[in-house]
């Protein structure tokens, strides 16, 4: 997830700065990136091939998850994920 996320950033954002930030608060573990790019008005972006965050939703979504997304037009774009940390242990022992 974090992958793809840096990937779209590199794409898309034209953004100078781009924020990661991981930590476990009780029982999940939580994600957050964010840049300083043109961000996009998130309506607009429904029915296009937006494959990256359809990935991303969908690992989350494997994951027993909550992912959001947050944008705005020339206020950068930030994505905040949720994971249960048994998920992420189980996760990366299979890997």
């Amino acid at each position: 997830m974090v992958q793809e996320a840096l990937t779209n950033v590199t794409r898309h954002a034209e953004a100078t700065r781009v924020c990661v930030q991981m930590r476990v608060v009780q029982d999940e573990f939580r994600l957050r990136i964010e840049d300083n790019g043109k961000g996009t008005t998130l309506d607009n972006n429904r029915g296009k091939k937006n494959f990256g965050l359809l990935g991303i939703q969908e690992r989350g979504r494997q994951l027993h998850g909550r992912i959001t997304f947050d944008s705005a037009p020339n206020d950068g774009f930030r994505i905040g994920i949720g994971l249960p940390i048994d998920a992420v242990k189980a996760n990366r022992d299979s890997n």
